[in-house]
């Protein structure tokens, strides 16, 4: 139709202007501004936006003038995941000059470091594209938190000479700065060029990179920011004022973020005043209560000010509030000095356990020799606790010292020496939260732990580095992901798994990996950490059943973000391994598929993204069709949405043959027990019965499973009349089946009656190679099994009869072993009663598998004496040979003697009952009988 359209415009241009109203045909927008070729991209609609870039005159020739304009289309398909319309897009955008751009970006976006690494070693000018946002690949790696490839970037723009420089646009610094990416920004002051001094660039709003940071109250972020930007850039970044008057610190001291090096630093201006004439020591009373570290801030900036003397009188800041502000202060201030006093006597204490003392620190990291020599003798020894210096300086989060520590001391061994918990000092960093103690541990392990042939659980070669990283504790069997994970600090699981991103990651006790105990906690920035970073990841949880994508779902809210956690989990672990199906296809210790509790917790977002990411769904293979049914079943019981419903349904249907259309219907109606409508759809559409799902279900079948026993006739009859062969694969369970496992005599019974005669599905077995008299008798229900026995032809009856299970079993067998006494079975001529189970096991041997007698089996034994003292079977004569048969019997003799006896007792009290109620008959029958003979006697 679409081509049709294009052609008429073609024809009807006019001569003098010829291709005039065929351009515009590609150039007209609608109401909301979208050319044909937007709305096609929108709709990922692939064809026709292939046949729309074929037709365009704009890129026939070469390179068009709306190149350009096709980058906010790329940029938009790569956000949607539209990779063929990418792909399609990219090769007329590429032609005027880009290629290998959109391939680039789209890399990056994916954090394929492999093809980014190919793509600039083939050319290096890539990394100084520009796309039509102003962004460059570093822009994009920055908003991707891509930290691995911004060295290979960076490199890349250094080797073909670029300035470094963003005239009116945002730099890399805003975007990752803005992303709250602390190691990101880290990452990108370390390898700026110091000839740019893109440091210092402002945003719209007029902030440089260090209020992005104050106004995300981004701690490390800023301690990282003020170590590696050059000195010559420093004291301008920290005075900046925005647009609203604001210096950095004028926000970190309103948000209460006590960062000692800012406030302390030489060239800071505290008495810079913002629009509101407000300088920083003022917003500490911008609100009325003391927020988050206010008052280390006040001790610092009134100290700071003694060379000056603040003019009260001239702050806006209201008298009263002041005065009332500084009360609160005054009190928290003592509060937290004589804390601080108690910390340090506390500290002092410690340190005398250690045989260590506080100064020794302070005067070694002075470059104190004696000092250091004291440290140097201390440094192995241990506390009560096992612990060395080590430990004790990364549990108290101290940085400075921490890293005096791992540099001066190398030599001993210190990274990996275990407490008595088997605890380094890098999982109480972890515990305690020290994310920069955690930084200088794995740097310090990375430059000074030496190769080792220490071998992991697969046997394969890890060096020393990677053996530090994983070691787990006990008895818990934590590693320090483990530890980061369990208290939710994003930062420092970032660098745990970017430092040993290879890792799988272990169990610990409990039986959960970190990803496993992120997901069961909702921690999605460490979903997103684990899913983006790592290279390898077991999904596996307690018991090896449920995955952490069951433990994400099981405690999930209905929020975007947690939709995109699924996403995220589902997207990697197909990077992670080839068995897409495993993760689907698990289940919890309760049976459930990831796709079952997603429709529990009435998630119309996740059961759609399940459908679609399913390889069992896809491509209309359906292959778990009957699973689904079920779950239309629940989400119709329970009331879930109707859109669950239409979903599921959609999938259901998807891929059915025309014939089968409106299948679904037919089904819900017979679950409904809704004969009009059942038989209504049957009136004009009767090919619908021979539909057959993946494990062989018919419309039969679940007539017979929802005991509808009146319409039973209608769908055999139509089956009939398509010519329907009632023909049941190897294993697959038959309507009868489905009928006898449920009980349904009835509808067993209805089914014997109605069932053609030419079709051998009576004998039919399931996968435990048990026919439908098989679970009768199994069931003990003796209307059902004479039911069978009465309507099945008589052709079948010997086979169902004779027919052993997976254990050797007969049906007679399992009716002896229950004591279900059905005479016409046991009478019937073609009963084998040789036959040998697996056990050994005959019939009547099936009297001693319990030593208690059971229900009947009194009146089987009579019955089965009775035929056998008839029969002209040697095992059954009363001879020398059936003394011999006995004893070569499986029942041991002193078994069958003690149950015999039982039986003997009980035949007489049988045989007692029979003949006194004989008496009482005959009696009742002969005084009848005389009163019939003298009718006027009374």
């Amino acid at each position: 139709m679409i081509s049709m359209i294009i052609n008429v415009a073609r024809r009807s241009s006019t001569q003098d202007v010829p291709h005039l109203s065929f351009e515009a045909l590609f150039n007209k927008t609608d109401e909301s501004g979208c050319t044909v070729l937007e709305l096609a991209v929108k709709g990922n609609h692939v064809n026709v936006v292939e046949l729309l870039l074929e037709e365009d005159p704009a890129y026939q020739h070469g390179p068009g003038s709306k190149s350009e304009s096709l980058l906010p289309l790329i940029d938009r398909a790569m956000d949607k995941e539209y990779i063929d319309i990418v792909k399609i897009l990219s090769k007329p955008y590429e032609a005027g000059g880009h290629k290998g751009a959109v391939a680039l970006i789209l890399a990056i976006k994916r954090r394929d470091k492999v093809s980014v690494l190919h793509l600039l070693g083939e050319n290096k000018h890539l990394a100084s594209f520009v796309d039509h946002q102003g962004w460059t690949p570093l822009h994009h790696a920055a908003y991707y938190e891509f930290d691995s490839i911004l060295d290979v970037i960076i490199t890349a723009l250094k080797d073909v000479g670029y300035q470094f420089v963003y005239e009116d646009m945002i730099t890399p610094f805003h975007l990752a700065a803005e992303g709250g990416y602390t190691s990101t920004v880290i990452r990108l002051m370390q390898m700026w060029p110091v000839s740019s001094s893109e440091y210092t660039a402002v945003n719209k709003s007029g902030q440089n990179i260090l209020h992005l940071a104050a106004t995300k109250n981004k701690k490390e972020m800023i301690q990282g920011i003020l170590k590696y930007c050059p000195e010559q850039y420093k004291e301008k970044i920290l005075n900046e004022q925005d647009d609203n008057g604001d210096t950095p610190v004028h926000i970190l001291v309103s948000r209460g973020c006590y960062i000692p090096e800012v406030i302390n630093h030489k060239g800071i201006n505290t008495r810079v005043k913002n629009n509101q004439n407000w300088n920083s020591h003022d917003m500490l009373y911008l609100e009325d209560e003391i927020i988050a570290d206010q008052v280390q801030i006040k001790l610092i900036l009134d100290y700071v000010q003694t060379d000056w003397k603040m003019d009260i009188w001239e702050s806006l800041v209201l008298p009263s509030k002041r005065q009332r502000k500084d009360m609160m202060f005054n009190k928290a201030t003592t509060l937290f000095i004589n804390e601080r006093d108690a910390r340090m006597k506390a500290d002092l204490e410690r340190y005398r356990n250690t045989r260590a003392v506080a100064h020794w620190f302070t005067d070694a990291i002075a470059g104190d020799a004696n000092a250091r020599a004291a440290l140097d003798m201390e440094a192995e020894r241990l506390n009560e606790d096992g612990e060395t210096i080590l430990h004790v300086e990364s549990k108290r989060g101290d940085t400075e010292r921490v890293r005096f520590i791992v540099t001066e001391f190398s030599n001993k061994d210190l990274l990996v020496k275990q407490d008595k918990l088997k605890q380094t000092a890098l999982h109480l960093a972890a515990h305690h939260g020290h994310t920069q103690v955690v930084e200088v541990l794995i740097d310090a392990a990375r430059r000074h732990l030496p190769s080792s042939s220490a071998r992991d659980d697969t046997h394969n070669p890890f060096s020393a580095f990677k053996a530090f990283i994983r070691l787990a504790t006990s008895p818990k069997q934590n590693t320090a992901l483990h530890v980061a994970v369990l208290n939710g600090n994003v930062a420092i699981v970032k660098l745990l798994v970017e430092a040993d991103p290879s890792d799988r990651h272990i169990q610990n006790y409990e039986g959960k990996t970190p990803i496993y105990i992120a997901a069961e906690k909702g921690y999605m920035g460490i979903i997103k950490e684990i899913c983006t970073t790592c290279t390898a990841q077991c999904l596996e949880g307690p018991g090896g059943g449920a995955s952490a994508l069951h433990a994400l779902i099981k405690n999930m809210q209905a929020t975007e973000e947690w939709k995109d956690a699924v996403g995220m989990i589902i997207d990697a672990f197909k990077h992670w391994t080839s068995e897409e199906d495993a993760l689907f296809n698990s289940t919890d210790e309760f049976g459930n598929t990831v796709l079952q509790l997603a429709v529990e917790r009435n998630n119309v977002g996740v059961v759609k993204l399940l459908l679609e990411e399913d390889p069992a769904y896809q491509n209309c293979r359906g292959s778990k069709k009957h699973g689904l049914m079920r779950l239309i079943y629940k989400a119709i019981d329970n009331e879930y949405s109707t859109d669950i419903v239409k979903l599921l349904s959609e999938t259901y249907e998807a891929g059915i043959n025309p014939d089968h259309k409106g299948v679904l219907t037919l089904i819900l109606a017979i679950k409904r027990r809704d004969k009009d409508s059942v038989l209504g759809l049957l009136k004009g559409r009767k090919h619908l019965v021979t539909f057959s799902e993946a494990e062989g279900w018919t419309p039969l079948h679940y007539a017979a499973y929802h005991e509808f026993v009146s319409i039973l006739g209608p769908l055999i009859e139509a089956q009939k009349d398509v010519g329907y062969q009632f023909v049941y694969r190897d294993m697959v369970s038959t309507p009868f089946h489905v009928a006898v496992e449920h009980g349904y005599t009835s509808t067993v019974i209805q089914l014997v009656k109605l069932w053609p005669s030419t079709s051998s599905a009576y004998t039919a077995v399931n996968k435990d190679s048990q026919n439908i008299l098989h679970l009768a008798a199994a069931k003990n229900n003796k209307n059902m099994v004479q039911g069978i026995l009465k309507h099945c032809p008589q052709k079948y009856k010997d086979q169902l009869l004779q027919q052993q299970d997976v254990n050797g079993d007969t049906p007679l067998h399992l009716l002896i072993s229950n004591g279900c006494f059905v005479p016409e079975l046991i009478e019937h001529k073609g009963l084998n009663t040789m036959v040998k189970n697996k056990k050994s096991w005959t019939p009547r041997d099936m009297l001693y598998s319990k030593d208690d007698i059971i229900a009947e089996q009194v009146k089987i034994k009579i019955a089965l004496d009775d035929v056998q003292s008839n029969s002209s079977r040697k095992f059954w004569r009363k001879s020398m040979k059936k003394d011999t048969d006995i004893l070569e019997s499986s029942v041991l003799p002193s078994k069958r003697e003690k149950k015999d006896f039982i039986f003997d007792k009980y035949t007489k009290i049988l045989i007692d009952e029979k003949n006194a109620q004989m008496k009482k008959d005959e009696k009742r029958s002969g005084k009848v009988q005389k009163e019939d003979q003298h009718p006027d006697s009374s």
